[in-house]
């Protein structure tokens, strides 16, 4: 049996345990100043070893990986399991001289990427060139991790002139998917060296006080019993805090809350946090002392449904075995996921569903064994996700809203969605998985018959539409697809998932099953606050969307209810001059849907935001009879149908809504092109399907 296709079963669930008191720290790259002894440093960042080399078994193992497995950035040093070997295999540094020298502190990251059994990895030395080897330090891993070590060491080779010291790892590579080490250093401790290593702050978190976490590591000889530490949020004011009467002991960390928490506008900023003195003086080492961390503050938030993309191939014995956990998953779990599944062309050629798309999100990943199941972007392993697993994304907040629908004419399949983010939403990618909720045309070698949602296409293609949104701003995307040239079996059973992604992290911000075309699709109404903060108080305003009739409207000061299903349009609340108000109002339908439309403000400063209200909105899209357009002082409108031949002018005065009366165009997709007032034009494509 091959490697690949023996890896299904998931032996255990990750683990992200700690090896000793350092915590491994997901948001910032451990990096010691060069004011410190070091004896030998590797961050595998120019693609080269430097003189270091791989002694023993595994020589053609190792490579330099474009990955962050290990916490650090890319790149890092990655050991796979093929070909496979019982035994030890070394990462070894260049020789140094340790004359005078009786010990040695050592760091480094790694990630245990498990597949079955326990595997030793360790640290030991060598001053005869690899003849013989003194261990040093050793432990015993058995599940999936990120993990970082900080040791001192003291070896039988100490005092040396020529010592090499190396990573090690001990035991059956077969059993081991991937290693991956990053950030190794080994240096000698200074008298007095803190090691700034964490902000534990939230990096997306609702408008509000906010306390400022901070993780404090000794790398000294010396006990910490005191530091100055100094916080700066974006242009504001720096804040300095003495934490005295601690205890923070050599290679130990500490965690601190400053007294002083923070309390932001919405918006994206970035604090940085220094440390001043340590001890009541200078520290030896200031380089390690600064850390800068970048935070969204939302204005709104929504219930997470975390997305399931699940790797599996008809050719995979245990994928089926997989797919039956994953169902039972689904079964307890209904109107809580989205779910999409790539087919894979390994480790079997023969999954006759197999595509280009699939392959793209697998090479995006990193995949190269199967089953493998990522929830909202976090890889999850071999095997089928547990209802913990998926609890613990579940119950998280959103901060971006997506609704929209699906509508399929002949063998024609268009998309239309709203996307309206709560935060600063930069350079992330808008992905539509196709899917097909069961099919039979796949059936290959793994005794399987039926498969569900599964991936026959991603729109706009497998690397996803570029977006950025500010805070409140809204887009509008419109797909389309062929259905003929997909793998799709019936057009009646389709369901497409709508995700936001972000590229580098892989954070998944939003996912949503789109509904089957309704009539309707509910737009936010155009919300407007007026500062009256010289008479204490804001007007809220708001307009109905023309040729759509909310039932009533829900209006939130600061997230609280204060006015339910009202049919009013304006509503007014004291304000203290200086204080900042979220105002929400949200659009009730008969068909139980409901947008909203935010804004906020300072009062007595006209600031804020507010939903993107001068691009162009077009609906009900697909439509029988007319089409409404929505947008600043439309001039004309020049209808083309899919030849480019004009079929259609309309001139207007100047309105905001236009009503087209579709009868006297032909069943199929028109686009409509919308010249404004200031000489600025949209298109955008209209189905009608009378």
């Amino acid at each position: 049996m091959s490697q690949q296709n023996s890896k299904h079963l998931k032996q255990n669930k990750m683990k992200k345990a700690l090896l000793i008191a350092l915590a491994a720290v997901l948001s910032a790259t451990i990096s010691f100043g060069q004011s410190r002894s070091i004896y030998a440093e590797q961050t595998f960042d120019s693609f080269s070893l430097n003189g270091w080399e791989i002694m023993e078994y595994g020589q053609e193992n190792w490579s330099i990986s474009q990955t962050n497995r290990a916490g650090g950035t890319p790149n890092e040093m990655k050991m796979t399991y093929s070909p496979s070997f019982q035994g030890f295999s070394r990462l070894v540094t260049p020789a140094v001289n340790l004359t005078d020298v009786t010990e040695v502190s050592v760091s480094f990251r790694h990630y245990l990427d498990n597949y079955s059994g326990s595997h030793t990895i360790g640290i030991a030395t060598t001053s005869n060139n690899g003849i013989t080897w003194n261990e040093a330090w050793s432990a015993e891993y058995s599940s999936n991790g990120q993990y970082v070590v900080s040791q001192t060491i003291s070896t039988p080779d100490m005092g040396h002139e020529n010592v090499r010291f190396c990573i090690f790892y001990n035991g059956n590579s077969y059993n081991n998917n991937n290693w991956y080490v990053d950030n190794i250093m080994f240096y000698n401790l200074e008298d007095n060296d803190a090691f700034l290593k964490d902000i534990t702050i939230p990096s997306i978190f609702m408008s509000g006080e906010q306390e400022v976490t901070i993780k404090v590591s000794n790398i000294s000889t010396d006990m910490i019993s005191s530091f100055e530490a100094s916080y700066t949020l974006g242009d504001m004011e720096t804040v300095t805090e003495t934490f005295d009467e601690i205890v923070i002991n050599s290679l130990e960390t500490g965690e601190f809350t400053v007294q002083q928490p923070i309390h932001p506008l919405p918006g994206k900023y970035s604090i940085e946090v220094n440390i001043n003195k340590v001890n009541g003086v200078v520290d030896d080492d200031p380089t390690n002392n600064t850390l800068i961390k970048e935070i969204n503050v939302a204005t709104s938030k929504i219930q997470n449904i975390p997305l399931i993309e699940h790797f599996t191939s008809s050719t995979c014995d245990p994928c089926a075995q997989c797919n039956v956990s994953m169902l039972a998953l689904e079964q307890a779990n209904e109107g809580k996921y989205t779910y999409t599944k790539y087919p894979m062309n390994f480790p079997n050629e023969g999954d006759p569903y197999a595509t280009a798309d699939a392959n793209t999100r697998r090479n995006f990943y990193g995949v190269n064994a199967i089953p493998q199941l990522f929830l909202a972007g976090e890889n999850q392993g071999y095997g089928a996700i547990t209802q913990d697993e998926f609890d613990a994304l579940y119950y998280t907040d959103a901060f971006v809203d997506l609704r929209g629908n699906f509508y399929v004419d002949q063998n024609f399949l268009y998309i239309t969605a709203e996307i309206t983010s709560f935060i600063d939403l930069k350079n992330v990618r808008v992905f539509a998985c196709v899917n097909e909720k069961v099919t039979y045309g796949n059936v290959s070698t793994n005794g399987e018959t039926e498969f569900h949602h599964v991936m026959m296409k991603i729109l706009p293609n497998a690397e996803g539409a570029p977006l950025t949104l500010g805070t409140g701003e809204s887009a509008i995307v419109d797909y389309s697809l062929n259905t003929m040239v997909t793998n799709i079996e019936e057009l009646e059973d389709l369901e497409v998932v709508l995700f936001i992604q972000n590229p580098i992290s892989k954070k998944i911000y939003i996912s949503r099953w789109l509904d089957e075309y309704t009539e309707t699709f509910p737009i936010r109404p155009e919300l407007q606050l007026e500062d009256h903060a010289d008479e204490n108080y804001i007007l809220a305003t708001w307009q109905p969307v023309a040729g759509l009739s909310p039932t009533g409207y829900n209006v939130y000061l600061n997230k609280e209810l204060v006015a339910e299903n009202t049919t009013e349009t304006s509503y007014s609340f004291e304000v203290e001059v200086g204080n900042y108000y979220i105002v929400e109002v949200e659009a009730l339908y008969d068909d139980k849907t409901s947008v909203k439309a935010i804004r906020y403000t300072i009062a007595g400063e006209t600031t804020g935001m507010t939903e993107n209200v001068s691009s162009m909105r077009v609906y009900p899209n697909p439509t029988q009879n007319q089409v409404n357009i929505l947008a600043n002082e439309i001039q004309s409108i020049h209808v083309y149908n899919t030849m480019g031949m004009l079929v259609d002018v309309i001139q207007t005065n100047r309105n905001n809504f236009v009503s087209v009366n579709t009868n006297k165009y032909c069943n199929g997709v028109y686009f409509f092109h919308v010249k404004s007032s200031d000489g600025s034009t949209q298109t955008t494509k209209v189905v009608i399907n009378k």
